[in-house]
């Protein structure tokens, strides 16, 4: 099987603006290292169909929420593994490279229920130093977006 270097997207066009290829590209040159980028191709060639559904539902509730008024946290983990949780992660604008428990994504997102400052925002987590509170408290605290400049 050859790696592709970008994700298996359709070209649709989400909003007049930008297509999920042109997007993806955009995230890649301003924040992603070769690890990530590697990281990041291994999971589009595995589930690309799922991706790409994923980006255009979280891409459609961040530009049409105006009108639906929702209350949202996107919670966009890294790499999923089997182990125990540590209890610790690294969240935000963070590099992709360290895999996070399923135990400690479900306890991000009971944090995120419980911490209204992350309402309204999107953010990667995965494994990492900082204990899950603090992680996410810091995300809401300061309004740490993973979209932030993308719609």
């Amino acid at each position: 099987m050859t790696e592709k270097t970008s994700p298996p997207l359709s070209g649709k066009t989400l909003s007049p603006d930008m297509t999920n290829s042109e997007l993806y590209a955009k995230v890649r040159r301003n924040r992603y290292n070769d690890d990530d980028t590697a990281v990041s191709n291994r999971m589009w060639n595995a589930i690309g169909v799922y991706c790409e559904a994923k980006l255009a539902a979280d891409r459609d509730l961040v530009t049409q929420n105006d009108r639906r008024k929702l209350d949202y946290t996107i919670v966009r983990p890294g790499s999923l593994n089997t182990e125990e949780g540590s209890g610790k992660v690294a969240a935000g604008k963070v590099h992709l490279g360290k895999s996070i428990s399923r135990e400690d994504v479900a306890e991000v997102i009971v944090r995120c229920i419980n911490t209204p400052s992350t309402i309204g925002l999107a953010f990667d987590v995965v494994g990492g130093d900082s204990p899950i509170a603090h992680a996410v408290d810091e995300v809401g605290g300061q309004r740490v977006d993973t979209f932030e400049g993308r719609y």
